[in-house]
């Protein structure tokens, strides 16, 4: 189960942790990233059930959204995986729209 960033939530910041529960011992998870706008796929194997990714990696871009999940197969059928989505925003929209709900 995908645990953060949450389904349809944004992040704001220098850098996006990812977060799931592990359904098995497998000594590796992958982590699937997918562009919303260029369909561009990256795939991080990752020991455990966190990364912290930083902005400054070329896929991620302010304003634009993302679809993630994890997994313990290296080659998930994509077509059918449960994609959970963020949009990663600029510290100005972070503290637009949290001026909004205060």
């Amino acid at each position: 189960m995908m645990l953060f960033p949450a389904d349809s939530s944004a992040a704001a910041g220098t850098k996006v942790t990812f977060d799931w529960n592990k359904q098995n011992d497998a000594k590796y998870t992958f982590l699937f990233l997918k562009n919303t706008k260029t369909d561009d796929f990256l795939k991080f194997r990752v020991e455990g059930s966190s990364i912290s990714i930083s902005e400054n990696l070329s896929f991620f871009v302010q304003d634009n959204t993302y679809e993630w999940f994890a997994s313990e197969n290296e080659f998930p059928n994509l077509k059918n995986a449960r994609l959970y989505s963020f949009e990663f925003i600029s510290r100005n929209e972070y503290q637009k729209r949290k001026a909004e709900y205060e």
